[in-house]
C-alpha cells in the first residue's frame, strides 16, 4: 500500500504541477499585455517584470485551488485511460482507500493554500504595489495602519492590505 500511496501522490503532484504553471503563465501573459503600456510611462522592463512576479502571489492563492482539482482530475482521468486505475481496483484498493489517499493530498493543498494566503501573498502585494507606484510615477507612497495611500497627479487612490 506504501507504494501505491506514493505513486497515486506523486501522479497528483504532477498533474497538478503541470496545470499550475500553465495557468500562472496564461494569467502572466494577459497580465504583461496588460501591462506594456506603462512602458512609456517611465517604467522599465525590469521594473514590470518585478512587479508582476510580485503582483502574481495573489493570483497563484486565487489560481491553486482550481489548479488542485484539474490536476487530480487529470491524474485520476490519465491512470483510467492507462487502465492502471483498473488494476488496482481488481487487485483489492478500495474506493475508500483511493479517497483517502486523494483527500490526504487535499488537505496538505489546503494547508499550503493557508500559510501562502496568511504569511506570503499579502506582503509581497503590498511590496508589487509600492514598486509599481514608484515605478510608474517616480513617487514613494506612504504607508498607514489602514492602507497604503499614493497620491497621484489625476487620483488619489488607496489600495488596502
Amino acid at each position: 500500500m506504501k507504494t501505491l500511496r506514493r505513486y497515486l501522490v506523486r501522479e497528483i503532484m504532477a498533474a497538478t504541477a503541470l496545470v499550475f504553471v500553465a495557468l500562472l503563465m496564461l494569467f502572466a501573459f494577459f497580465d504583461l499585455v496588460d501591462q506594456i503600456g506603462d512602458w512609456g510611462r517611465g517604467a522599465t522592463a525590469c521594473a514590470i517584470s518585478w512587479y508582476l512576479c510580485c503582483f502574481r502571489c495573489r493570483t497563484c492563492l486565487e489560481l491553486f485551488p482550481i489548479a488542485v482539482l484539474i490536476g487530480t482530475l487529470f491524474a485520476l482521468a490519465q491512470l483510467v485511460a492507462s487502465s492502471e486505475y483498473t488494476v488496482m481496483r481488481t487487485s483489492g484498493v478500495s474506493l475508500t482507500r483511493m479517497s483517502v489517499i486523494a483527500g490526504g493530498r487535499g488537505l496538505m493543498f489546503a494547508a499550503t493554500a493557508f500559510v501562502f494566503g496568511e504569511f506570503v501573498a499579502p506582503p509581497a502585494e503590498q511590496f508589487a504595489q509600492r514598486c509599481g507606484h514608484k515605478a510608474v510615477t517616480g513617487l514613494v507612497a506612504q504607508e498607514f495602519r489602514s492602507g497604503l495611500w499614493v497620491k497621484d497627479e489625476k487620483v488619489l487612490s488607496m489600495s488596502w492590505k
